[in-house]
């Protein structure tokens, strides 16, 4: 599948995110090898090359970069090769004219510089004439004082872990994502084959890469490792698996709480952010730990992993482990930062989440004026009792979403309540622990 010329500035940026992303990757890991990044010095060189010294707590960094532009009052001014370059592209293509000149230093433009370094990073830097630059750097070059450990590079990374990586990048919902895994398969050398619903990647990795797209987002990755002439897919996690094992238990605890606590079961609860907790009942005072899942504000469905604020929270420490897990199974509703949150009830992801932090009571609040809470709280009180014939019956008569695998659901549920008798009827599925 060949990968279109580009047309706008949006769509240079679109080409090089990926590899932008995998990029980005292997700096946090260069990063955590120094121990953070404590401080730099810059020598500018003739001819627009730098050389870095990046300090860490634990070992510094020696790398060479190069100028490839000026920041003046808030614009974005090419050095002399880089100015040619994009004059080649603008005469080219016309309507690449925001690329040209001294466009505004904006992330799309950053965007579009980086696609046009092949994505390595790109750091803002100060002279002693008092210009900032910004210096491309080049992390082939990047050598380490006490260590003998190898320099991660892009080349190392699978193209699987990249691929959920930059999900994970707000960016990215700006930008055509389609074409942004064509161009990274292109980079890479990829077979590009159209299959149901998105697109297959092979020919140079260990198995193939399954790219699957819903409204012209990513909505899955999937791999299939080869050994031999056989495909192995054991591996593979897939969002709708996840929320059926988590479906019935849902339930049961719904029920439960509405029985349990009627003044508060669908309404909006009291919660203390500091204490990470919610009030169930003002006449006995009696609390549940609390933690925040999403906000939802203006019809956007945002994790609370993603919320600043909320993620400097002691009581949301949980929340990295939805963040990770999706980013582990290279699931892509868990990892992107937001979506409508027509489209999140519609996938599940609150009940996907519960068997991830363990909390399985669902209650909402109000976080200001504009936005809702939606949080998982647990208690003593919350506990379920032993389950029942009659509750069982009245938990397996919910309706199940229809993209959901009932016999998986089923199962998933009496496993999680200890249950060893199985109906007849019940198709039986290996289950995700």
């Amino acid at each position: 599948m060949e990968l279109t010329q580009p047309q706008t500035l949006a769509d240079i940026a679109t080409d090089g995110f990926f590899s932008s992303t995998a990029y980005d990757v292997c700096w946090a890991k260069l990063e955590e090898l120094v121990g953070g990044f404590t401080g730099m010095e810059t020598n500018f060189q003739p001819e627009g090359s730098v050389e870095l010294r990046l300090y860490g707590k634990h070992d510094t960094v020696d790398i060479t970069g190069k100028r490839i532009a000026v920041l003046k009052d808030g614009r974005w001014h090419w050095m002399p090769s880089h100015m040619d370059e994009t004059r080649a592209l603008v005469t080219e293509i016309p309507t690449l004219s925001d690329l040209h000149g001294f466009p505004p230093a904006t992330e799309m433009v950053l965007g579009a510089a980086r696609t046009l370094e092949d994505g390595k990073p790109i750091i803002l830097s100060e002279n002693n004439d008092g210009l900032t630059f910004a210096v491309s750097l080049d992390l082939t070059t990047a050598e380490l004082a006490k260590s003998s450990r190898a320099v991660p590079l892009p080349s190392s990374l699978a193209t699987e872990e990249v691929l959920i990586r930059g999900i994970n990048d707000p960016f990215i919902d700006v930008l055509d994502e389609v074409r942004a895994v064509i161009a990274f398969a292109h980079t890479r050398r990829l077979n590009i084959e159209e299959v149901d619903h998105g697109l297959r990647l092979s020919g140079a990795t260990p198995g193939d890469i399954t790219v699957e797209f819903l409204d012209e987002k990513i909505s899955a990755v999937s791999t299939s490792k080869i050994s031999g002439a056989k495909v192995s897919e054991g591996y593979d996690w897939r969002l709708e698996d996840i929320s059926a094992d988590a479906f019935f238990a849902a339930v049961e605890h719904a029920m439960f709480f509405s029985a349990r606590f009627p003044q508060v079961a669908g309404k909006k609860v009291l919660i203390n952010l500091e204490t990470a907790h919610v009030l169930l009942d003002e006449k006995s005072r009696t609390e549940a730990n609390a933690l925040v899942l999403a906000t939802v504000r203006d019809g956007i469905f945002t994790w609370a992993w993603a919320d600043e604020q909320l993620a400097q929270l002691p009581g949301q420490e949980q929340m990295k482990a939805v963040r990770q897990f999706g980013i582990d199974k290279l699931i892509p509703a868990l990892v992107r930062h937001s979506m409508s949150a027509a489209t999140a009830r519609e996938l599940g992801l609150v009940q996907a989440a519960m068997p991830i932090v363990n909390k399985w009571n669902l209650a909402t609040c109000k976080l200001n004026d504009n936005t809702t809470g939606i949080v998982l709280i647990d208690a003593p009180e919350l506990r379920l009792p032993p389950l029942s014939p009659e509750v069982e019956q009245a938990v397996l008569d919910t309706s199940l979403p229809a993209h959901l695998d009932r016999a998986r659901a089923v199962k998933a549920y009496r496993d999680i309540r200890g249950m060893t008798h199985t109906a007849p009827h019940d198709v039986q599925h290996e289950r995700v622990n």
